[in-house]
């Protein structure tokens, strides 16, 4: 029976493959302590070196290829979490270029907020010019309506005495006059 499937970078099984190959190599290597051939070489070209226990510490006989199978494992551990770390970076990064398209880059917002502030600089110049056209307007329009003024209460005052002359000429006793009435014009 097979263990469940597990999520595993592709490249598990051949790094647990060669981690078996490596610990295979070293065990056909170092046998029960005794050093054997060297794969490749023949037993004929090898020569044979006489066996010398005390060479060898007791600990590392026994456990020196279970040590050694040991750390490839760690190390290739260690290198699957690295890799899939990495993977997980990249995966990150990708999805930050996916929402970073919406962002604006740093010469376009310059550019364009140069180019607001050029405007709003160029409005207010024209506002002030406008403001000063209004003001004279205004000293304009103000005077007028003094000088309007003046003319209304100059011609009140004539309509004053022409009613005036008007009320006196009605009390006096009415003379035929000599003259001719006026014609009315045609």
């Amino acid at each position: 029976m097979e263990p469940p499937a597990v999520n595993r970078h592709p490249k598990t099984d051949e790094f647990i493959e060669i981690a078996e190959r490596l610990h295979a190599a070293l065990s056909a290597v170092v046998v029960n302590g005794k050093p054997t051939e060297e794969p490749g070489k023949t037993g004929a070209s090898a020569p044979k070196k006489e066996d010398k226990k005390d060479d060898i510490p007791a600990f590392w006989r026994i456990c020196g290829a279970a040590a050694l199978s040991i750390t490839a494992m760690v190390a290739v551990t260690l290198y699957i979490q690295l890799s899939n770390s990495v993977a997980g970076l990249r995966s990150e990064l990708n999805s930050l270029r996916d929402h970073n398209h919406e962002v604006v880059r740093k010469d376009d917002y310059n550019s364009r907020n140069l180019a607001i502030a050029a405007t709003i600089k160029e409005l207010q110049a024209n506002n002030a010019a406008t403001l000063e056209l209004w003001k004279e307007r205004a000293t304009t329009q103000e005077r007028q309506l003094e000088e309007n003024k003046q003319t209304i209460r100059a011609l009140e005052r004539e309509v004053q005495q022409l009613r005036e002359r008007l009320t006196l000429l009605e009390r006096q006793p009415t003379e035929p006059s000599r003259t001719k009435p006026p014609v009315p014009p045609k």
